[in-house]
């Protein structure tokens, strides 16, 4: 669209070619910050930070404790206007209506297998402690 634009005689730099440039640069940002994106889980709970922008100096972080854990959700895109088969993306729902959400993994299986055993474990305790005398 943009070479008939030019060859028709148009600007170089019109509205339509600064708002492309602009827009892809944005996509190739944010593609770039994600490869920064680190989640840990341990005993306590799931954290969250992106290592290159701590480097820039911007600390972006989150944690969650497995107790304000409510539940997780598998979400599925659509590819081609059909759901895609493999899951994309955990949305784990946090005490206080909070949302946590948990893309771009490369073990994405064993995350998910990860995060539902601590889930059982906590109703495993729970309904244990709520037969208690």
């Amino acid at each position: 669209m943009e070479c008939a634009h030019l060859s028709s005689g148009g600007r170089l730099l019109s509205f339509g070619g600064i708002l492309l440039g602009a827009l892809s640069l944005a996509g190739l940002a944010a593609s770039f910050l994600n490869l920064g994106d680190r989640y840990a889980l341990d005993e306590r709970g799931i954290r969250y930070e992106n290592l290159l922008l701590a480097r820039l100096g911007i600390r972006l972080s989150r944690a969650v404790a497995w107790s304000d854990v409510r539940s997780m959700r598998i979400h599925h895109g659509i590819r081609f206007g059909m759901r895609e088969e493999h899951p994309s993306a955990l949305f784990l729902d946090v005490a206080g209506g909070r949302r946590f959400v948990i893309d771009s993994v490369e073990d994405f299986d064993e995350i998910q297998r990860l995060i539902a055993g601590r889930l059982q474990e906590r109703v495993d305790l729970s309904i244990t402690a709520a037969r208690l005398p």
